[in-house]
């Protein structure tokens, strides 16, 4: 072979070398958000990479290191690590720990080419490890990361990682989740954490209506949280939060269960955004006992309800505040003489509204569209509550027109007795649900039409009575009679519509009691049948009965039944 052919098959050797070299990816990067701003630190190829351990030969043998400036202190401290890798790179990068142990991840490319892989850490510092294997001197300090803890990001929701997550099922009807130390990330302890279990429940002809399944929060001292348990057809999730609960457990027990399973468990940290209303998503159960000392604002807290997510729920701590949110849109959608009215503060004050509200869009959105349109002045109250519903998509913003969207609004309060509130829970969210759902809308329409006339007279009459304005709205009418009838199970239904409710309304229109009382005696039972009729349709749909829409209901009950400072006035009541 002549020396030109050589040279020329060097050079090429040479070139293709070089170009290789020239297509090698860029190193990742780390941008630290720190308390003096954002330190961008470049990755280095020039630290040998480890011997891999046991089960890591999938991992490429190439990784990255990432030195810190020597003017960085070890006292550094931040908040978020954004790990950027270029789309094309696969490969592994060392995190040096605390202990002075080291975190290996493997970092494999994502979405297209030309988007990078971000990967976000909390709760670093900045720390002089040594003896880390560096060849000119494997005893000198080189400044490192040192990770508290590590956690992955989408989209809004962050998720701690969950290997320390054990799922077993024990005989037929007990399931346990062993939460391992492993997930107890210190950054849990510094910012508020919620558990999400998903579970499947089969659809059964006689659901669970009697609350003989159970679950159970066990903590390390083997102090527990019981709970009555009303697991609702189909796939669905409970929530966990920290401030229910001030501790992370080390197991759930879930036990007499049939046709069920738990499909996943999440550790998860709160991620809501700081000035932003992003209301907390929970079984009505939670929300009747999440504590008040934990909520965002002292007058009131909101929440979604975790079955119809687009139904917006506010709890007040008074009547007073609760006025201050909803009593004009009471008058303005539902009171006789003011429907369709924006009715002054001063002209409604010594006037009754509902102790319980619920909104539908459409209705929220004429009232606010009409206060834009008459430049009516609004309690901040109102101004917050339209704010809310804009973020939760209950209502639409069209160049500046209000438009409806999907859901519903509700509201409670917790100076209503507790009895008396889970009944008001179930009522409102009902009413949620015929607003949200237009099958459920259809049912309660053919459930009116199987009603005979003296009792749709019965409903008439009554829900006119309670102050509802029936005569003109026939929507209203059956939306009223379908809720009253399903916020009680039916062995309870008689006892309240004949022992409570009669007497009452005969007093005050006394002209209906030659056809009312003889009616009711021909009818005995009459209302326990309706609610098995209309609870029939409603598992149907939903899943859940007339006496099972909470989830969660604690066991020892009797801590709730008393409102601050209302002891007094509730043991009067009782003796009365």
């Amino acid at each position: 072979m002549n020396s030109k052919i050589i040279i020329s098959l060097l050079f090429s050797i040479l070139l293709i070398i070089t170009l290789s070299s020239c297509l090698t990816s860029p190193p990742p990067q780390l941008v630290l958000n720190t308390e003096d701003g954002e330190l961008l630190l470049e990755g280095s190829r020039e630290f040998p990479p480890l011997e891999r351990e046991k089960g890591d030969e999938s991992l490429p043998e190439e990784g990255f290191f990432y030195p810190l400036p020597p003017e960085i202190s070890n006292s550094k401290t931040g908040s978020l690590i954004k790990v950027l890798y270029p789309a094309e790179y696969s490969g592994w990068v060392d995190f040096y720990l605390s202990d002075g142990s080291i975190k290996r991840a493997e970092i494999r490319p994502e979405g297209k080419r030309e988007n990078p892989v971000i990967r976000i850490l909390s709760s670093f510092t900045m720390k002089q490890l040594k003896g880390i294997g560096i060849p000119e001197s494997k005893d000198a300090p080189v400044p490192q990361i040192s990770l508290e803890s590590e956690r992955l990001v989408s989209n809004t929701e962050t998720s701690i990682e969950t290997e320390g997550i054990t799922i077993i099922q024990k005989g037929k009807e007990e399931w346990v989740i062993e939460l391992a130390p492993s997930i107890f990330h210190p950054v849990l302890t510094e910012n508020p954490w919620y558990i999400k279990l998903d579970y499947l429940q089969e659809s059964t002809e006689t659901p669970n209506q009697t609350g003989n399944s159970s679950l159970s929060l066990i903590h390390e001292n083997g102090e527990s949280e019981e709970f009555d348990f009303y697991p609702k057809t189909g796939s669905h999730s409970l929530y966990f939060y920290s401030e229910q609960y001030n501790r992370m457990p080390e197991e759930f027990r879930v036990n007499g269960v049939e046709d069920f399973s738990i499909t996943a468990v999440s550790v998860n940290l709160r991620t809501d955004e700081e000035g932003k209303a992003v209301p907390i998503i929970a079984d009505t159960g939670t929300i009747l006992h999440y504590p008040r000392e934990f909520w965002r604002n002292p007058h009131y807290e909101y929440f979604r309800w975790n079955m119809y997510p687009e139904i917006v729920q506010i709890i007040t701590d008074t009547y007073e505040n609760q006025s201050l949110f909803f009593k004009r849109l009471a008058f303005y959608v539902e009171k006789p003489g003011f429907v369709g009215r924006l009715a002054p503060n001063e002209e409604i004050k010594p006037l009754h509204g509902w102790n319980a509200h619920d909104y539908r869009p459409e209705d929220l959105a004429n009232f606010f569209q009409q206060a834009r349109i008459e430049n009516f002045k609004l309690n901040p109250e109102e101004e917050l509550l339209q704010e809310l519903l804009l973020a939760c998509g209950v209502l639409l913003d069209s160049a500046g027109t209000l438009l409806p969207g999907k859901g519903a609004l509700i509201g409670t309060s917790i100076e209503t007795f507790y009895e008396q509130r889970l009944i008001f829970m179930a009522h409102e969210s009902l009413h949620g649900i015929y607003f949200t759902s237009e099958e459920y809308r259809k049912e309660c329409e053919a459930f009116w039409d199987t009603l005979s006339a003296d009792e749709q007279k019965f409903w008439r009459n009554f829900l006119s009575y309670r102050g509802y304005n029936v005569d003109e709205d026939h929507d209203l009418l059956i939306n009223e009679t379908c809720t009253y009838l399903l916020q009680q199970p039916p062995d309870q239904a008689d006892d309240y519509f004949v022992g409570f409710i009669t007497p009452r309304l005969l007093s005050s229109r006394t002209w209906l009691k030659d056809w009312l009382t003889p009616f009711l005696l021909d009818n005995q039972g009459l209302f326990a049948d309706e609610v098995r009729r209309m609870e029939e349709r409603l598992y149907r749909l939903a899943g859940f009965t007339a006496a099972t829409i909470h989830d969660l209901l604690p066991k020892d009950r009797s801590k709730w039944f008393i409102f601050e400072g209302m002891e007094k006035k509730w043991l009067e009541q009782q003796n009365s």
